[in-house]
């Protein structure tokens, strides 16, 4: 039982943690960090309305040309959904765009 409380106290503390670093992100950049984990999030420029993605020193290391979005699988790799018209397509990425 001590172990099973343990492992829910400590995810607790990590998703607190991430929302902490999205806050702080957030307001070094002047954009909306939508998602933070292990070193990397996905920002919203309402401005412009494009994505891209963040490091954890706040530097926008991608930003998406086109329309759609980003969603963050694991480490540094994103999946890039750009909408053309009818057409939608899909790429996993990593965080310089590759």
């Amino acid at each position: 039982m001590k172990t099973l409380v343990f492992v829910l106290c400590s995810t607790l503390c990590a998703a607190q943690t991430h929302q902490y670093t999205k806050v702080l992100l957030s307001k070094k950049i002047g954009k909306e960090v939508s998602s933070y984990t292990e070193g990397y999030g996905t920002v919203y420029d309402p401005v412009t309305k494009k994505q891209g993605i963040v490091d954890s020193l706040g530097t926008v290391t991608f930003t998406s040309s086109y329309r759609g979005s980003i969603y963050h699988i694991f480490k540094n790799r994103f999946v890039l959904k750009s909408e053309e018209g009818d057409q939608a397509r899909s790429a996993i990425i990593d965080e310089k765009g590759k």
